[in-house]
């Protein structure tokens, strides 16, 4: 799920999480991987979080 710079992948979206029940249904490691895929955006010049 890492962006590399370079690799556009044209998606947009929202995440909003709060119910408990359904924060608990994401594993750590998808939630790793969407925290990394956002610091990636935030370093980049044309992505604007």
């Amino acid at each position: 799920m890492r962006n590399h710079p370079g690799r556009g992948r044209g998606l947009l979206g929202t995440i909003n999480i709060n119910r408990p029940e359904a924060r608990n249904a994401l594993s750590k490691t998808v939630l790793r991987e969407i925290r990394a895929a956002l610091e990636d955006f935030a370093v980049r010049e044309d992505v604007h979080l």
